[in-house]
């Protein structure tokens, strides 16, 4: 059994409902090449086998941590995983992914000899429908959106790429490897929402790390699958308000909100646009209504209102051919006098990795 005192890495794994790939997740976590860690699973109101397919895995090693909390969402349960760990790193995971056999190794001794707060490294998405992989170039995206060459200086701060930094870098936490008392020290948290959670956690390390540093391997598999994060018409999308105002509140406590309140602002602003289309008709005007606030006038306002409904043009509705995402599957959307017809492609089997 792994010490407390020698643990070095805590894997924290937010699951709900997810038996169908839990397995090959928690295989890539228990053959891990570094051996000392502990595995926290927080069952967040499963209703399907998931806290059974966990129990089984527990029974048989003592490094797993499982528990259920009603279903709160991600955000909550990521934060009940951070208060319990011990390790002197973290690293969550989602419980549809995985990982490579020597990530959590490699991770560990890349932060320790560059005594890293944050370390930023790569992932490969898999379309679970279509089987095919796609690598994310982080180098690329920088090197475009900001002219900043991570090949030649592997680490980067908000101040270094401050234009934007709160919505235009990388905002998934299971691509970073966080240290453990950084996080806790600075009282790092996610948003108690069930949509848009994780921008609170990776934007208070995003903005109080000293630096971020830039390992360039692909080390997680991100698993885009129908049923998972499925953009559906809600009002649980009002959330994006309460999401917006707590990420203000951090800045205007760690004293940053001056120097950021621009980036505060775009960020504001692109969230909305994000959730905009999101939400029912019913609730568009009260939506509005909320959006007003975060634009410097209604000149500006209006702008943004315009843009919106552009989405919705008339003409699109009488005739369009576009592609459109449900979950993993791409389909063919033809719409003919405002009737969409969806034309799904034929399903591939799972390509090797």
């Amino acid at each position: 059994m792994t010490s407390e005192n020698n643990i070095k890495v805590s894997v924290i794994l937010p699951v709900y409902n997810v038996d169908q790939y839990l397995k090959e997740c928690l295989d890539s976590i228990v053959n891990q090449t570094l051996k000392d860690i502990e595995i926290i699973c927080i069952n967040d109101g499963s209703t399907d086998s998931s806290l059974a397919i966990l129990n089984e895995y527990a029974k048989k090693d003592n490094r797993f941590i499982v528990f259920s909390q009603e279903n709160q969402g991600q955000g909550v349960a990521r934060n009940n995983g951070v208060e319990i760990a011990k390790g002197k790193y973290i690293q969550f995971i989602d419980p549809d992914d995985w990982i490579e056999l020597n990530m959590l190794e490699t991770l560990y001794n890349f932060a320790e000899e560059h005594n890293s707060q944050v370390v930023k490294f790569n992932y490969t998405e898999y379309n679970d429908y279509s089987g095919k992989y796609k690598q994310q170039e982080f180098v690329k995206q920088i090197q475009e959106e900001y002219n900043y060459d991570l090949n030649e200086t592997p680490y980067y701060t908000w101040r270094i790429l401050k234009k934007d930094c709160l919505s235009g870098l990388d905002l998934h936490v299971w691509a970073h490897f966080y240290q453990t008392e950084f996080i806790k020290s600075n009282k790092i948290r996610f948003a108690p929402s069930k949509h848009g959670e994780d921008h609170l956690f990776a934007d208070g390390a995003i903005v109080l790390a000293n630096k971020i540093d830039y390992l360039n391997k692909y080390l997680y598999f991100y698993r885009i699958r129908t049923g998972s994060s499925v953009r559906i018409k809600s009002d649980i999308n009002f959330c994006v308000f309460d999401n917006i105002n707590l990420l203000k509140e951090f800045l205007i406590k760690n004293k940053l909100f001056d120097e950021l309140q621009d980036e505060w602002k775009s960020y504001a602003q692109k969230v909305i646009t994000w959730h905009y289309g999101q939400i029912p008709d019913e609730s568009i005007k009260r939506f509005e209504d909320m959006c007003l606030q975060y634009y410097s006038s209604e000149k500006e306002f209006k702008k943004f209102l315009k843009e919106m409904k552009t989405k919705r043009d008339f003409f699109e509705q009488i005739f369009s051919l576009k592609n459109e995402y449900k979950g993993a599957i791409k389909y063919k959307v033809v719409t003919i006098l405002g009737i969409p017809f969806y034309i799904k492609p034929k399903k591939k089997e799972k390509a090797n990795g």
